[in-house]
């Protein structure tokens, strides 16, 4: 079963979206408001958390999964 067009367009805008965002700890799906990373268990220093590409493990905070 297709999904609705609404759908095919949503993913297709979050994709562009995602070549965008600038990648760093700011914008990363395991960073809590203290600037704790959860996946690596510790806080990276504050010129690492500002360097966009840095990390390999960076997830975009908007994915819920």
């Amino acid at each position: 079963m297709e999904p609705p067009v609404l759908v095919t367009e949503w993913r297709m805008a979050y994709e562009t979206m995602l070549k965008f965002i600038p990648k760093c700890c700011h914008t990363c799906h395991h960073r809590n408001t203290d600037g704790h990373c959860q996946k690596h268990e510790s806080t990276p220093p504050e010129d690492f958390q500002a360097t966009f590409e840095a990390c390999d493990s960076w997830k975009s905070e908007m994915e819920p999964f």
